[in-house]
């Protein structure tokens, strides 16, 4: 996978507040939805698996956003479709 570089300080603790938040919130009730054993290892390796997944989730999206910035959410739906973009409608701003 790919990833965009932070461009700020602020962008970069935004990322890493969302990856620690998600591994705090989601790694002890992935454990018990597996069945999987509750120590602080396993607890450790989870959080920081969710981690992973959601900074590169937000990753993917910000790449996504960036390519798409100038269209509007229709071109954008119907270019997914493989449609053509309605020729009447400007590009949002």
């Amino acid at each position: 996978m790919s990833y965009i570089k932070p461009k700020t300080i602020n962008e970069a603790f935004t990322r890493g507040a969302v990856s620690c938040g998600s591994a705090i919130i989601f790694a002890v009730p992935i454990l018990q939805i597996t069945g999987s054993s509750e120590n602080w290892e396993m607890q450790l390796m989870s959080g920081a698996l969710v981690g992973f997944v959601s900074y590169s989730i937000l990753g993917a999206t910000a790449r996504f956003l960036e390519k798409t910035k100038e269209y509007d959410i229709f071109e954008i739906i119907n270019k997914a479709r493989g449609k053509n973009a309605s020729k009447d409608r400007t590009p949002g701003k």
